[in-house]
């Protein structure tokens, strides 16, 4: 069995989840994390009670250095985020990302959740290491076919390099229990979930505040929004107070495990992610929501922005401004919610990803 070495820069808890349910049994597998934000791994990954974890102690900025020493022993080294900040604290990582590339070529699958770093008309002494850093890399992976082909648009890699997806969530990561709870129809109110951290500077709330002050009394009164991510403060989230008055809201004050997550989403009707423009998400970063929907089995409602080039259209609701997301809420609000056929979603169990993944990337 091949020995992989799984890096994480940043904290990504709940891909590193993912990922266990993903290679567990099918590679030696080996999880290189910092030791920052430990409380929430206990939530967002429960696998790493089980699972082989080496912890950085230091900084998160030296955490590829442990990598440069240790990369040898490794038949794979899989880097789950690259190096993609701009601090200044991420200088030594970066300098070893580039070191760590050039020693380790053949075994390295740089796995890319923001491109725009890699790219060499990002400005910037960092992104100049890292798009010629890249250029030693055999192996690229993303978690959307359409981030792929941005990617291969932009960036400056190998002409034979290999690219493939490994998405973000796997159907059969969902529990039993839980699965079976989804092909039930909900009762009562229209319940949609609120993907991601409630913060008005990650999401477009205010869209989404328009969309549901032009609804009338009765179609408010048929929905109630459930939020999924990170609820910060509460009641005395700004989000939350803004909504409240305007329609029901069933929320928990801080960050909710991974058992939450799945008995919230698995009662809603359909899934929220006001994502807005300039962050990016979906052309040039990934998002956690088009997991999400496949893997709980519910449509998704997303800007039209995020998703130009219609990879997920056959889970997503789409809208352009607070009209056409009032109109979906409309439709929602009379529970005539379509769901994702089961036959679609087959296609993200960890079985068929990894297969494909390891054609893909001419993985042995």
């Amino acid at each position: 069995m091949k020995k992989l070495l799984l890096v994480e820069i940043y904290h990504h808890p709940k891909v590193l989840e993912s990922l266990f349910h993903l290679l567990n049994d099918k590679v030696d597998l080996t999880y290189m994390v910092n030791e920052d934000h430990q409380d929430s791994f206990e939530k967002l990954f429960p696998s790493m009670k089980k699972s082989k974890v080496k912890i950085n102690k230091l900084h998160s900025s030296t955490l590829l250095i442990w990598v440069f020493f240790a990369g040898w022993k490794y038949d794979y080294i899989n880097i789950s985020t690259g190096p993609e900040g701009s601090h200044w604290t991420d200088i030594l990582n970066v300098i070893f990302f580039w070191l760590i590339c050039k020693i380790y070529r053949k075994k390295i699958i740089l796995t890319c959740k923001h491109l725009r770093p890699y790219f060499r008309s990002s400005p910037g002494l960092f992104s100049f290491i890292r798009s010629r850093a890249i250029t030693n890399i055999p192996r690229f992976s993303f978690e959307t076919k359409t981030m792929l082909e941005v990617f291969k648009k932009h960036a400056v890699v190998n002409s034979d390099a290999l690219m493939g997806v490994q998405y973000d969530r796997y159907v059969d990561q969902l529990p039993q229990e839980i699965e079976d709870k989804r092909k039930t129809s909900s009762e009562g109110k229209c319940r949609i979930g609120l993907l991601g951290v409630v913060l008005f500077a990650r999401r477009d709330y205010q869209t989404v505040i328009a969309a549901v002050k032009s609804l009338n009394e009765t179609e408010r009164a048929n929905l109630e929004f459930v939020t999924l991510g990170a609820c910060f403060e509460g009641e005395e989230n700004e989000v939350i107070k803004a909504l409240s008055p305007l329609v029901k809201i069933d929320y928990i004050k801080g960050v909710i495990s991974e058992d939450e997550f799945n008995e919230r989403g698995i009662s809603c009707d359909a899934l929220l992610s006001p994502m807005t423009y300039e962050m990016e998400y979906g052309r040039f970063m990934g998002s956690g929501s088009f997991g999400d929907s496949y893997y709980l089995g519910k449509r998704l409602i997303i800007p039209n922005h995020v998703d130009e080039g219609k990879e997920w259209n056959q889970l997503a609701y789409y809208y352009s401004n607070k009209n056409e997301l009032a109109s979906v809420f409309r439709k929602l609000s009379s529970q005539t919610s379509e769901s994702i056929d089961d036959t679609y979603r087959s296609q993200f169990m960890t079985k068929n990803v990894f297969e494909g993944l390891c054609k893909d990337l001419q993985l042995q």
